[in-house]
């Protein structure tokens, strides 16, 4: 019996459909034979009533094997819908009747492997190249626009000690929105480029950063950064960085919190660290429901081997968590 059944999976999908169909005719042309039923001209209609009676138990048990023999098949392509390139490693099982099934799973699997590879290289060329962008023009905000501002504010001071009374008034209004112009142009730079992660080291550049989002948002930000924490690659410093930076901005904007709340601490058996950034807002997700902060936040993540869960709560807040793995490239 198992030699059977082995054969028989060992099938294609047309030779085993081809066989069943044969059976069932082979068994159809049996019946006829060995059983008193006949079909006169023109027909009675008992006997056309025995034909209809047979033509359908055969497509009966025709449907029923084929279901069953097809179910497999149905159950792959599910798998095969589920699939999400964010989340790398899932795979289809590379089981089932048929050779076909086996084959098909195989193929999607190697396809899975080279989109994955792919999606892997071109997001980490992407965000290195996003970057070098970054810095490029808070440097340029920097030495440029910074500077110019700064040398008209000087110009505005003088001119204002020198002008008389009427015009002091103007020179005033003009002196403080160029101090305002300033102070957005430096925030943009702060934002474009995240503090000195070699200076300030990880834990440093976070508590940097949650103060000043704290400051610019006026949401309470609480920090519980313990150490001691692993040592990360750059590229993977500057993603938990960034993936920080998304969460607190998209709670401050979204979620109508009153408090945030920043971890990041190595788990008990030392293999991952977590992050955690958690509100006490709405819930309603990272970004509001447009799902492109999260697919960022989720793209970066697969540049360091990561993973990023979202826990959102309707009323009771969010919590963005990121576990990174420890002792590996990331």
């Amino acid at each position: 019996m198992r030699v059977v059944r082995s054969w028989w999976s060992s099938r294609t999908l047309f030779w085993r459909v081809l066989l069943l169909n044969a059976l069932i005719l082979i068994g159809a042309g049996t019946a006829l034979v060995v059983t008193p039923a006949t079909v006169s001209s023109p027909a009675e209609p008992a006997q056309v009533a025995e034909l209809f009676t047979g033509v359908v138990v055969l497509l009966a048990v025709d449907v029923a094997l084929l279901r069953g023999w097809l179910r497999p098949l149905s159950r792959l392509v599910a798998d095969m819908r589920a699939v999400d390139l964010l989340e790398p490693g899932r795979r289809v099982p590379q089981d089932g009747p048929g050779l076909e099934l086996i084959e098909l799973a195989s193929a999607f699997n190697e396809m899975l492997d080279r989109l994955e590879r792919e999606r892997l290289r071109s997001a980490t060329a992407s965000f290195e190249a996003s970057e070098g962008e970054r810095l490029r023009i808070a440097r340029e905000l920097h030495d440029q626009v910074s500077q110019d501002l700064t040398a008209l504010l000087m110009m505005l001071d003088r001119a204002h000690r020198a002008a008389g009374p009427e015009a002091q008034d103007e020179l005033t209004g003009a002196r403080e929105l160029t101090r305002e112009i300033l102070g957005g142009v430096r925030t943009i730079i702060f934002e474009l480029r995240p503090d000195p992660l070699d200076e300030l080291g990880l834990a440093g550049a976070l508590e940097s950063l949650c103060d000043r989002a704290g400051r610019s948002s006026g949401v309470a930000v609480r920090t519980a950064l313990a150490p001691p924490l692993p040592a990360f690659s750059p590229a993977a410093e500057v993603a938990i960085y960034r993936i920080t930076q998304e969460a607190l901005a998209n709670a401050a904007r979204h979620a109508d919190a009153s408090v945030i709340s920043v971890m990041l601490r190595s788990a008990p058996d030392a293999r991952t660290c977590l992050l955690s950034v958690r509100d006490d807002g709405n819930g309603r997700g990272p970004t509001g429901g447009d799902g492109v902060g999260l697919q960022g936040m989720r793209e970066r993540a697969l540049t360091i081997g990561a993973h990023l869960d979202v826990v959102a709560t309707a009323g009771a807040g969010t919590d963005v968590r990121l576990t990174i793995p420890v002792g590996t490239d990331a």
